[in-house]
């Protein structure tokens, strides 16, 4: 099995070749794009060829140096911009501008944060939310088949959030029911609601195509390092193997930023190590 990390933790839009050659240098097989995921970013400026080809370019430096572009994130945060229904439209024209942007990457895995009308973490018309969902699920789907993607959507860490469970995320993908739409199951999200991520894994069974893998105490989405909260990682690794889940165990831990020089460096070559000894004990 693949192991990756997410690019953000590595280098900035454009300083990107040395930063593939770095993710690289420390261990990793694979990265989570998530440079376009800003829509404040300049990439937003660019169209046509040149859209086309700044991804094409990032792919070429990425094989050059080894590095699969595995999965990408989508815009992020939704709920500034997905309120009212023109609101959604123009959020569903940035997510059908990245997974064009996928397909150039040749990057498979496109993960989707769902629509959040009422906002991050508030109850609000839980049919409403769900069908809207559903909704932008269909229109991507066209998208999804043209540029060869698959859409992962991903569960949130919000309890009031009526698509945020992974067996609402489950049931959104089966009331979908295309094979172009999985989850990605976010391991820190999923720790918020439950202390048996192992089961969740279980519950998503073939709909699991993408991992956000990180550690919380349970109540905060605090993206640490595996083994530093309360998930039980050895039992996550096992239902990992009885799914038979054979896609890329991808970090979205962070090393804190204030850590100095070089024990940051010392941190992230760790972390590698840490990663690739998690899926070797996958069955």
């Amino acid at each position: 099995m693949r192991i990756g990390i997410g690019s953000r933790d590595y280098y900035s839009v454009y300083d990107y070749e040395e930063g593939f050659k770095k993710i690289k240098s420390h261990g990793y097989d694979c990265v989570d794009y998530g440079d376009i995921s800003n829509i404040d970013s300049d990439l937003y400026n660019l169209a046509g060829e040149e859209y086309c080809a700044f991804f094409k370019k990032v792919r070429e430096s990425a094989e050059k140096s080894g590095i699969e572009i595995w999965q990408m994130h989508s815009v992020w945060p939704t709920v500034n911009f997905d309120k009212t229904e023109a609101d959604r439209q123009k959020t569903t024209e940035y997510f059908i501008r990245q997974i064009e942007a996928a397909h150039y990457l040749d990057c498979g895995y496109f993960v989707l944060h769902p629509f959040m009308p009422f906002g991050y973490d508030v109850e609000g018309d839980y049919s409403f939310t769900f069908d809207a969902n559903v909704d932008l699920l269909q229109k991507l789907i066209p998208y999804a088949e043209k540029w060869n993607v698959t859409l992962c959507v991903e569960n949130l860490p919000f309890p009031n959030n009526p698509v945020s469970k992974v067996s609402e995320v489950k049931r959104l993908v089966h009331t979908v029911n295309h094979p172009r739409v999985k989850v990605c199951l976010d391991t820190g999200h999923a720790n918020i609601f439950s202390s048996d991520i192992a089961a969740d894994v279980r519950l998503l069974g073939d709909d699991l195509a993408a991992l956000h893998v990180h550690d919380n105490s349970g109540w905060c989405d605090a993206h640490k390092i595996p083994y530093s909260g309360t998930i039980k990682w050895d039992e996550f690794l096992t239902a990992l193997g009885e799914i038979g889940f054979n896609g890329c165990l991808n970090l979205e831990s962070s090393i804190p930023i204030k850590m100095p020089e070089p024990y940051r460096e010392e941190m992230r070559l760790s972390l590698a190590k840490l990663t690739r000894e998690m899926v070797n004990k996958i069955k």
